[in-house]
């Protein structure tokens, strides 16, 4: 029950009610994987963090693994965002041998410091299969870098061969 209101004000509920519930739904996704990996992921449990039903959650995501599924994205994302962070750095280096072992150096710091700093998102970034049981329809809303982290590796293991 919701407390009653001032006059000419009408009652606040203190759940979800306007805006990206997809996104909401997200975010706490993306925290319960955080907290505890992929397990942790529970649709009820994040429906509750974004304050709606649990059957709100089935207009944007079709059930647990979905959401999951998109929750992976997110994390590959961050991890590839990571690794470019660390490639631009290894650019930079002139001399095209070193530049080739800077950057797949950078790759594999980049995948060990992210493992280190964000274990349930690196854990769920390399759950379940390479790509999503199903599509995913709607955008993700974050930084696309446009590549992931195999690509990049592949980008900097091309430049050794290269070099």
């Amino acid at each position: 029950m919701t407390p009653a209101a001032p006059a000419g004000q009408t009652a606040r509920r203190p759940t979800y009610r306007h805006g990206d519930l997809r996104r909401a739904l997200l975010d706490a996704g993306i925290a319960l994987v955080r907290e505890g990996g992929p397990p942790a992921l529970v649709l009820r449990e994040a429906t509750r963090r974004a304050g709606v039903v649990p059957n709100a959650a089935y207009r944007h995501f079709a059930g647990r693994q979905a959401l999951l599924d998109a929750v992976r994205i997110v994390a590959l994302d961050q991890l590839a965002l990571a690794m470019e962070q660390q490639m631009a750095v290894a650019a930079q280096v002139a001399e095209p041998a070193d530049r080739a072992r800077a950057l797949l150096r950078a790759v594999g710091v980049a995948y060990v410091g992210f493992a280190e700093s964000q274990p349930g998102l690196f854990r769920t970034a390399f759950s379940g299969t390479a790509a999503p049981a199903a599509p995913v329809t709607e955008p993700v809303d974050l930084p696309a870098n446009g590549r992931d982290p195999l690509a990049l590796l592949g980008s900097a293991l091309d430049a050794m061969v290269a070099a």
